[in-house]
């Protein structure tokens, strides 16, 4: 199951989609309301328990069709967290988690203006998109998404998610020059299941945010030679295998 970040155009993974499939993975995106096209109508309304309520039905329309087939998680961002609430309140596990800049939290002056904002005005009000175009599904974005994406964070913060672990094994893919999401959290992230976690800190400025580097062109082989391809060799290895001590629990630095 894919699932993207807030406001994320469904276009910008398609390099991923193509790389699973090609590896003989059935990669199905799967869109949580308001992220369902440009004229999605939820938008305005979207909350979080409509978010997980996606997912209770997405995952069940994959096990209909893939009831041989353990299900694993692809999440950018909101995504990435999005999917490990799921299974921690839900009591699932996904095979692989594959976390693409994960939201795990928001840095000081994000964090505060979003409570200002999701306090101080109405929930169908939308503020102007600050990325690049290509990159976003709707102009901008609406207060009650804001809000339900700070709800997102502080519950997972809260939840004891680690408790029950979200996957048997998890590849967490993040830039340390990322504006949005402390590289703090990620380390931290990444200590509390050991044996289970391989976390690559890239490095290196781009034309676009740090936070953003999803698409093929910012973020796959082009730019991060042997990214796809050390994916690939995780994806392949026993997932409750844990990773080689050379990439674990950190590897910083671009990939060779």
């Amino acid at each position: 199951m894919i699932l993207p970040g807030l406001n994320l155009a469904p276009a910008a993974l398609t390099g991923w989609v193509e790389f699973l499939r090609a590896r003989g993975h059935g990669a199905e995106p799967l869109l949580p309301s308001g992220l369902r096209g440009a004229d999605d109508p939820l938008w305005p309304y979207v909350t979080l328990e409509r978010w997980l309520a996606d997912l209770d039905a997405g995952v069940a329309a994959l096990e209909r069709r893939h009831a041989a087939r353990p299900l694993s998680l692809l999440g950018y961002s909101m995504g990435a967290v999005l999917g490990l609430l799921w299974a921690s309140e839900r009591r699932r596990t996904w095979r692989h988690a594959l976390l693409l800049s994960p939201a795990f939290g928001l840095k000081p002056p994000l964090r505060a203006l979003l409570a200002l904002a999701t306090r101080a005005l109405p929930r169908r009000w939308v503020l102007p998109s600050v990325g690049p175009a290509p990159y976003c599904l709707h102009r901008g974005t609406t207060i009650a998404a804001y809000a339900a994406l700070r709800e997102l964070v502080v519950r997972f913060e809260r939840s004891g998610a680690f408790a029950l672990p979200p996957a048997e094994a998890l590849f967490v893919v993040h830039d340390v020059a990322d504006e949005l999401v402390p590289t703090g959290l990620v380390r931290r992230f990444g200590s509390q299941m050991p044996a289970r976690i391989d976390v690559l800190l890239l490095e290196g400025a781009g034309a676009a945010p740090a936070h953003l580097r999803v698409d093929e062109a910012t973020f796959g082989a082009a730019r991060w030679p042997g990214l796809l391809g050390r994916v690939d060799t995780w994806l392949a290895a026993s997932p409750v295998a844990a990773p080689p001590a050379a990439t674990h629990p950190a590897a910083e630095g671009a990939v060779s």
